[in-house]
């Protein structure tokens, strides 16, 4: 089989992967190469301005049929486009038969969240790493971030040398009813609180 093969446009010898199979002729390649047929394309429609099927409006730019033909033309060959009906209203949660479904889910949105949430503990997340003290200040540190995200709570400077960089000391304990009354210190006096408190609760001589 040859490797190279002449267009009849430019009259070059070019590989035969630059020719665009065709069947019609002898070779089962098109005698101009992919330059020449793009050149050819580029001139025949700029010289034509009207689609070549409906001869009304205007053709596309790469395309010699205009928007409305193209598109008759793909849903002839691929058929109509299917259209996605939203059930919200109409239908129930496939898992509790309950409460109608989230818009374009098949669960409602406890449904949803218990999924999410067992998908997660599967998954083995680092909240079940954990200690039972530890996922009680994790519950509590994420809560805080939310309402400071959400603007309720305010991050002031530290209370003892005003450094803008503070971080909040949970004070009163991590419990549920604390989560949110904190003390906005720095680095350094959050460390020191930390050790004050430790010492009161075990009860041991607070070393300086």
């Amino acid at each position: 089989m040859p490797t190279l093969k002449t267009c009849s446009k430019c009259k070059n010898d070019l590989p035969i992967k630059r020719f665009v199979k065709s069947p019609r002729y002898m070779d089962g390649r098109h005698p101009h190469c992919a330059y020449c047929r793009k050149e050819n394309r580029v001139l025949w429609l700029s010289s034509f301005t009207l689609c070549i099927r409906c001869k009304a409006a205007p053709h596309r730019p790469s395309s010699p049929y205009c928007f409305d033909c193209q598109r008759a033309m793909d849903v002839r060959k691929i058929g109509p486009r299917k259209v996605f009906v939203d059930r919200t209203n109409k239908t129930m949660c496939c898992k509790c038969k309950v409460n109608p479904r989230r818009k374009y889910h098949s669960y409602c949105q406890l449904c949803f969240n218990e999924s999410q949430i067992s998908r997660a503990r599967k998954a083995g997340s680092w909240f079940n790493t954990l200690t039972a003290d530890q996922r009680i200040k994790a519950r509590a540190r994420t809560r805080l971030n939310m309402e400071v995200k959400r603007g309720n709570v305010i991050r002031r400077p530290c209370e003892v040398c005003g450094n803008p960089d503070s971080e909040a000391h949970h004070y009163l304990g991590y419990d549920k009813e604390n989560a949110l009354k904190v003390r906005w210190l720095c680095k350094r006096h959050h460390d020191e609180a930390e050790r004050i408190l430790k010492s009161l609760l075990t009860k041991q001589p607070l070393l300086l």
